[in-house]
């Protein structure tokens, strides 16, 4: 993408990605369930926890190297995100040099305010539903919570 497009300027969010990666098994393992009948939850944590352990460790790899200029990107917290969500589009706008205008502020605020979260039900799923070991899957994404200083979530 950078050889086609260098001076795209880039968005990474980040969140512990324990906690992503037993979103998505619970979340593959569900669109599974509607097309099978063998359907094995610790399978698909498995092979999701190593694709995503590979991913981050060629994040960081990359950001590491310099081959994405650190000017040409922003890191967004999920975190920081959850907290003070307009504060983060705030960050957004001024890092792409756009305006972000205060009917544009207004219209963010009053869907904040008219839209929860739980609103539409909670995607329910524990850590441990899957069989994966909590120390050594910490372990594989150890570089990337390091290098971004991304906190850990407490996993059930």
């Amino acid at each position: 993408m950078l050889a086609e497009y260098p001076d795209a300027r880039l968005v990474q969010t980040h969140r512990d990605p324990l906690k992503t990666n037993a979103s998505l098994a619970s979340l593959v393992t569900h669109l599974r369930i509607m097309a099978s009948d063998e359907v094995d939850p610790s399978a698909i944590a498995k092979q999701w926890s190593t694709w995503n352990a590979r991913a981050l460790d060629e994040v960081v790899r990359v950001r590491r190297s310099g081959l994405i200029r650190e000017d040409r990107i922003i890191d967004v917290s999920f975190y920081e995100f959850m907290d003070a969500p307009l504060k983060q589009v705030q960050a957004i706008y001024d890092f792409f040099g756009l305006d972000l205008s205060a009917a544009t502020k207004r219209k963010m605020d009053a869907y904040l305010a008219a839209h929860t979260a739980e609103q539409h039900g909670g995607h329910r799923y524990r850590f441990s539903d899957f069989g994966l070991d909590l120390r050594a899957e910490r372990e594989r994404v150890r570089a990337y919570q390091e290098y971004f200083d991304v906190r850990s979530e407490t996993l059930r």
